[in-house]
């Protein structure tokens, strides 16, 4: 019994100081920090703007997520030249 307490306290202790320290980032304030994630950002969304204008009515979900995910690859990449 003494070592469960042990353990558990442990874990606790854990928890608490990764949420203080910022280990855990539970409301993702320091999202925009991590390396690459504007470029990311801001080629997908300016990839799929891209693309909603060329493709028009037939542009849809699936082109939306390939866009998302090559540029979670490539942060460089282009819509237009893919096609």
């Amino acid at each position: 019994m003494n070592i469960n307490l042990s353990v558990l306290t442990l874990i606790c202790m854990f928890l608490i100081s990764g949420c203080s320290y910022g280990i855990f980032d539970w409301n993702q304030i320091h999202l925009d920090e991590t390396p690459g994630y504007k470029k990311r950002a801001e080629c997908t969304s300016s990839q799929q703007a891209i693309a909603r204008q060329v493709l028009g009515s037939s542009y849809n979900y699936e082109i939306e997520q390939h866009i998302f995910n090559k540029c979670g690859s490539n942060p460089n990449y282009k819509f237009k030249t893919s096609n």
